[in-house]
């Protein structure tokens, strides 16, 4: 097996399955798809593979991509082209386990933080604790606005909103920055949980 350790420069690597620019001391492994040499970081390796990427004994060399070594541009690298993302993630959902309609404002952060569970945008938070480690993760009830979610790292943050209207529920990204001033001390207050894979459990 082959991997490309990515060196202390002002040059990165992107994992060509989730499209994140990999930070320097992250290891991607080439792998071929449909005849093509991609990429695939740590975190994608195994579902890369599941998808129909393999190995193969003497993959080709990929020239890295330059990206900008500003920190004002790095959550740009950080957060990657992840319009798929997005667009898996507006299709209302209902997972099996919230059988009832939730009541009470804990009922109702509690239904939101299993529908995040179950929808594509929990991918973003375990690809950039992949490289940023463990968030600060709080759900807030916000209303007729819906239960809020956010997931503030030291250098950025996201925030979701989980609509949860009768008939369907849409889990949307409602905002992103890279400066943790933006934030009210509400949204900073935690409580939450995060597992490796980006799975939310309310202390």
């Amino acid at each position: 097996m082959s991997v490309k350790q990515i060196k202390l420069s002002d040059h990165s690597v992107r994992c060509d399955f989730c499209d994140r620019s990999l930070l320097r001391g992250e290891i991607a492994e080439p792998l071929f798809n449909a005849g093509e040499e991609r990429l695939a970081c740590e975190l994608c390796r195994m579902r890369a593979l599941r998808g129909g990427w393999h190995r193969e004994s003497v993959p080709a060399v990929r020239p890295v991509r330059p990206v900008s070594g500003e920190r004002g541009r790095f959550l740009d690298r950080l957060r990657g082209r992840q319009e798929a993302i997005t667009a898996r993630s507006e299709t209302p959902s209902a997972p099996p386990r919230v059988r009832a309609e939730p009541r009470g404002s804990v009922g109702r952060e509690k239904a939101a933080i299993e529908h995040f569970n179950a929808s594509a945008q929990r991918q973003t938070i375990a690809s950039v604790s992949h490289s940023l480690g463990v968030p600060t993760v709080t759900v807030s009830d916000a209303g007729d606005e819906g239960i809020v979610i956010v997931a503030a790292w030291d250098i950025c943050w996201y925030r979701w909103r989980v609509d949860m209207a009768q008939g369907g529920v849409n889990v949307t990204e409602s905002g992103r920055g890279a400066e943790l001033t933006e934030l009210s001390p509400q949204e900073l207050a935690g409580g939450v949980m995060v597992a490796s894979d980006g799975l939310l459990t309310r202390l």
